[in-house]
């Protein structure tokens, strides 16, 4: 079988490196006891040779790894799929990429759910650009239900703003369920995003998550500066979450009468 095509299934369907590619493909040919065989590069690839063979799978399949390259498989991927809305821009040292699909646009102009609530959280380092991608979704029958994704080379407010901007132009005055802008934006604690979310719509209101929230929260109680004592952070934690997970206003006052009862409430006024 031919060498290329061995370790490109590798790759591709393994998920292997170079390396580990290298070590599997020894093993399977039998060639651990076979001095001549493991010399033969034509049986046996160098190392150097591998990691050839991947960096031109990568580029053909993902555009590769640098700026140039992945210009040009964004410019691939639209003129293959001409209903796909891509808006790029691409500069020395920077890119900003929106991607909307037909499906995409159907969630926008069809689901109520999209004029409503938007999560809107970034996944960074995802390659060795350390692109950043982020998903616009909302809630749908089957799930989560995706609006927009946005790729960026930076998390920077006015990186973000751009991306923003370019989301806005990509999904046209159909967006959010027609009305433009949504109702409410989730987010993680990232002050350049809620900054660059709030200058591109302006009139939806800007949300923590229950996750992130109660992140922030820990991370306070872990911080020094606040002296809270080690043995008193679970049940104030736990204090928190009664809080937030509250079904009625008349439960979350509830829970509140209790913490202003308990004596922790009095010991940390911070």
């Amino acid at each position: 079988m031919d060498n290329t095509f061995c370790y490109t299934f590798n790759f591709q369907f393994s998920g292997m490196t170079a390396n580990q590619a290298g070590r599997f493909h020894v093993l399977k040919m039998g060639l651990c006891d076979d001095l001549f065989g493991q010399a033969n590069h034509a049986i046996n690839p160098s190392p150097r040779a591998i990691s050839y063979m991947r960096d031109e799978w990568l580029k053909n399949e993902h555009g590769g790894l640098k700026n140039l390259s992945m210009a040009e498989a964004i410019r691939k991927y639209a003129a293959n799929n001409p209903d796909v809305t891509i808006l790029e821009d691409i500069s020395e040292g920077s890119f900003t990429a929106v991607l909307v699909t037909a499906f995409m646009k159907r969630v926008h102009i069809k689901f109520r759910e999209a004029g409503e609530v938007i999560f809107v959280d970034a996944t960074g380092c995802v390659d060795q650009l350390n692109t950043s991608v982020i998903p616009f979704l909302c809630a749908g029958p089957a799930g989560a239900a995706p609006l927009a994704v946005l790729f960026t080379s930076s998390q920077d407010e006015a990186t973000l703003k751009k991306g923003f901007e370019m989301v806005k132009s990509a999904v046209a005055e159909k967006a959010f369920y027609g009305k433009g802008t949504p109702e409410t934006f989730m987010t993680d604690n990232c002050d350049a995003m809620r900054k660059a979310l709030a200058a591109t719509w302006p009139g939806a209101r800007q949300f923590l998550c229950i996750f992130h929230f109660l992140q922030q929260v820990w991370r306070w109680l872990l911080d020094s500066r606040h002296e809270i004592k080690k043995e008193d952070r679970q049940e104030l934690m736990t204090i928190v979450k009664s809080l937030v997970y509250s079904a009625t206003k008349n439960d979350l006052f509830t829970s509140w009468g209790k913490f202003k009862a308990n004596p922790l409430s009095e010991k940390y006024p911070n």
